[in-house]
């Protein structure tokens, strides 16, 4: 396994750098953004960046990045870990090996190389996965609609909502509670603010393209977490007044990510057909301190999504995600 040393590139030579090198880009390239938006470029190259593509190892990752077949896209926010967008480039013709793009500011670029391929998620996940050797319980179903689990992730969010309050109010209940009047306005203030620091506005902001699926926005939803054992319905002794509690499910699930969520994760995987780009693979990763949870996307005839998850162990989830991008590589 290699992981080449980060090479920093000034974004105003690409264009001179591909004329150079006698390349030119497909619709695929995430070069296509980056030239797009620049206004005028470097009328030369420097000295530094001569000396750099005159080697064979820095024109190989030009000419993957110039001309991909498949394109990863990996975003990871959330918790108290900030935005950060990566996209990665696989080219079979030009050897196995995974080229990545990041642009670390406004001028620069840094482009790194993993040979082979598959070495980016053996460095993903020893740098962002928790490293547990066991299984946990399963409390979020294994096959749930894309809305069913954006409720699930709000009920968590609302759980860690509701035990923050009471640490700020210096209040503790034995059984934490909202109104429903809460956990329905908070969900609409949750997609708007898109804060990346609770659960589903990072689901919704870091997996790339997630737009694209239809939301039914049904009632039904929210049944789904009182169906789950994640919602439960509370009543005063004293008033007889109902509110929201939280079920087994729900607690569990809700402490684990109180206490424990690191960051989280949004991957896409496209590729370039003779018929266009397709999209292969969308996934999204919840690290614990106790679990990997992985979601895959699975797009419906009727433009919804089904959601597969799987809390894995640390070495499960590295072999999932090496297989995800086989497949892709492979068609």
């Amino acid at each position: 396994m290699s992981i080449g040393e980060p090479v920093i590139i000034n974004k105003n030579e690409i264009s001179l750098i591909l004329r150079q090198l006698g390349l030119n880009i497909n619709p695929l390239s995430p070069l296509n953004n980056i030239i797009n938006n620049l206004g005028q470029g470097a009328a030369t190259l420097s000295n530094y960046t001569q000396n750099l593509i005159n080697q064979p190892h820095i024109k190989k990752m030009f000419e993957i990045i110039a001309f991909p077949v498949v394109l990863v896209t990996s975003r990871i926010g959330g918790g108290s870990v900030a935005f950060e967008q990566m996209q990665l480039c696989y080219r079979k013709f030009s050897g196995d090996m995974l080229v990545s793009l990041l642009e670390i500011s406004e001028e620069n670029l840094s482009l790194q190389s993993y040979e082979p391929a598959d070495a980016f998620f053996d460095w993903w996940c020893s740098n962002f996965a928790c490293k547990n050797e066991q299984v946990t319980v399963n409390y979020i179903p294994p096959t749930i609609t894309l809305d069913g689990l954006m409720t699930l992730f709000h009920t968590i969010d609302a759980f860690r909502r509701a035990t923050y309050k009471n640490l700020l109010n210096y209040e503790f209940t034995r059984v934490l509670s909202i109104s429903s009047q809460e956990f329905t306005e908070t969900v609409h203030k949750a997609l708007r603010s898109m804060d990346i620091r609770w659960l589903l506005p990072a689901f919704v902001f870091l997996v790339p393209g997630i737009g694209e699926y239809r939301l039914n926005n049904s009632p039904d939803n929210f049944i789904e977490a009182w169906n789950r054992n994640f919602l439960v319905t509370v009543v005063d002794k004293e008033t007889g007044a109902e509110s929201i509690g939280f079920g087994e499910a729900g607690r569990n699930m809700g402490m684990e990510f109180y206490r424990t969520w690191l960051m989280g994760a949004g991957f896409e995987i496209k590729r370039l057909t003779g018929d266009g780009i397709i999209v292969l693979s969308r996934f999204f990763i919840a690290p614990t301190s106790i679990s990997n949870h992985f979601f895959e996307l699975e797009k419906t005839k009727d433009e919804t999504a089904i959601v597969n998850h799987q809390p894995y162990t640390y070495s499960q989830l590295v072999q999932k995600m090496k297989h995800v991008f086989s497949n892709a590589v492979k068609i």
